[in-house]
């Protein structure tokens, strides 16, 4: 019987990572797995992994290599994964399985995350919920389903399981938009196309897990406030929101006007929501207008101050030398019970904990001079 579900998962100069990851999806037979590595050197033990496809793409951007490689899968069903995290392959096949059995109206569907970090005082790993406001959203009107994931964006459908026509499709756009390899507002995206085309259905299953130590990818990649301070976000923001106009205008009846006001509006209640604050969309472009000067002010002075071998001199000035304490904590409120014996996911948790436990020294004590995919 032929597999449903395949999982791609995507590397950038993190083969210790990678090694990992494949040590644990080489246990799994009932899905397909392959590899978009982007790094300057191929994976040197790609050998060892027969039944994985591993794709080697030196200098590609995020998008390219991803349209390449999801043009290679046979699989009606696909999900995308970062090398440093876990996608439970037998229940990712339920969701392929939900999706099969309501196509008309779902197009995506996911299950519970959870995140994985070291304790740097145990020397152990801490476990915890990712996403407590996971949900389905299961709207009729796209409209109405945009506006439910803006208002309550607490979750991310980066690995939520698609057909994957739709996903070659969606990641094409970041072409034809002129996206390239810009992280955040691609992966807004990611999460609003897919709702455009159809409903999303959250199944409670343990579906993921996600590391999330200090050179994990989502503590690597800058968070969308830091926008406003280069400008970025008047660089990113009319594409973002070109692509999902044109992508409402193929299922609605809303006029071009009409859907520009609805992206402005419900995006900017999605960035004071974040920001905590009530601010105008013409506030968060004008703001990089009046960072940008002190942004390149303070990166030119740190630059002459290399030049002149003082910066190590200032730092003892400005900066105290007392050790600063380690900072550490776990979200309250985000306890997981799958490392509970009675729980029926257990076995499938404690398969990732062996694996990171295994490869605990390989990985964690690495330091990576890259910073996203």
């Amino acid at each position: 019987m032929e597999n449903k579900l395949s999982i791609l998962i995507l590397t950038h100069f993190r083969h210790d990572y990678l090694k990992r990851s494949l040590d644990y999806y080489s246990n799994f037979e009932n899905v397909n797995i392959l590899v978009a590595d982007s790094s300057d050197i191929e994976f040197s033990e790609k050998n060892d992994y027969s039944d994985i496809e591993y794709y080697h793409y030196p200098g590609f951007k995020i998008y390219e290599k991803i349209i390449d490689t999801l043009e290679k899968v046979k699989t009606p069903y696909c999900t995308l994964v970062g090398d440093d995290d876990f996608i439970i392959p037998n229940n990712a096949i339920k969701c392929a399985e939900y999706i099969e059995n309501n196509k008309d109206e779902y197009v995506c569907a996911i299950g519970d995350i959870v995140r994985f970090k070291l304790n740097p005082h145990t020397n152990k790993y801490d476990w915890y919920r990712s996403y407590p406001l996971i949900r389905s959203i299961e709207n009729n009107s796209p409209e109405e389903r945009i506006k439910s994931h803006f208002s309550k964006y607490g979750f991310s459908l980066f690995y939520a399981v698609m057909n994957t026509e739709i996903l070659i499709d969606m990641w094409k756009k970041f072409k034809s938009y002129n996206l390239d390899n810009e992280y955040r507002f691609s992966e807004l995206l990611v999460n609003m196309i897919p709702l455009i085309q159809g409903k999303l259905k959250y199944i409670d299953t343990l579906f993921a897990a996600k590391d999330t130590n200090h050179d994990s990818l989502s503590g690597l990649v800058p968070g969308l406030p830091s926008y406003f301070y280069t400008s970025m976000f008047k660089t990113f923001y009319p594409p973002f929101k070109n692509c999902l106009v044109d992508e409402l205008g193929c299922v609605t009846d809303l006029s071009l006007e009409e859907r520009k006001l609805f992206i402005d509006k419900y995006f900017t209640s999605f960035l004071n929501i974040k920001r905590n604050k009530s601010k105008s969309l013409k506030h968060y472009i004008f703001i990089g207008y009046l960072r940008k000067p002190k942004y390149y002010l303070i990166k030119s002075l740190v630059f002459i101050l290399k030049k002149l071998h003082l910066h190590v001199y200032i730092k003892k000035i400005v900066f105290s030398e007392k050790p600063k304490k380690l900072k550490y904590y776990i979200p309250a409120n985000c306890e997981i019970t799958y490392n509970n014996q009675s729980n029926p996911e257990y076995k499938e948790w404690e398969k990732i904990y062996d694996i990171i436990v295994k490869h605990k020294l390989d990985c964690d004590s690495v330091k990576y001079e890259t910073n996203i995919l």
